[in-house]
């Protein structure tokens, strides 16, 4: 069987079966009489460590992940009673319109990453109670993870560059 690649045909190598995950061997009775040990080949050791630390990180970074959405509406929250909407003039008399438009939403960001926190602990307990299989939670606890690290990294962002850069920015030229 051949598989190309572009106009290079490359020979397709056959499946390596080395390695079984499940091996169901046993070493009991392969030397005959002459030696009475007993022994196993079932999956133990270096896979189920790797099946548990995966399943530890990836409730690691589903709980972190809430803790960081909370952690940035704390932190924008903090930065709006520090720099109030006034703020957005101090550069200079031109306020950009996205400025304009984030200071009308970025208030409300604390009470939205509370409630995305609570969907997230509730996602996961469903989760952790529901009936797929074990690696569709996990792919779905990062999945969850990943959507709550996005949304943490895009409203600090947002305060960032409609706070500070972006006005700076349209009054420097």
């Amino acid at each position: 069987m051949f598989v190309s690649v572009g106009s290079l045909p490359l020979a397709a190598v056959p499946p390596n079966n080395s390695f079984n995950p499940n091996p169901l061997r046993s070493t009991n009775n392969m030397a005959g009489r002459a030696c009475h040990v007993a022994g196993s080949t079932t999956q133990v050791g270096l896979t189920q460590a790797l099946g548990r630390m995966f399943k530890f990180i990836a409730v690691l970074i589903f709980l972190s992940s809430i803790l960081a959405v909370l952690l940035a509406g704390s932190l924008v929250s903090a930065v709006l009673a520090l720099y109030p909407v006034t703020h957005l003039g101090s550069f200079g008399p031109v306020v950009p319109t996205i400025s304009k438009t984030h200071a009308a939403w970025l208030p409300a960001v604390q009470m939205v990453t509370w409630a995305i926190a609570a969907a997230s602990a509730a996602a996961g307990v469903l989760l952790w109670r529901g009936r797929p299989a074990a690696s569709g939670k996990l792919q779905a606890a990062l999945l969850i993870g990943a959507l709550n690290y996005f949304l943490a990294l895009f409203f600090t962002s947002a305060l960032l560059v409609a706070y500070f850069y972006l006005p700076k920015v349209a009054n420097a030229a």
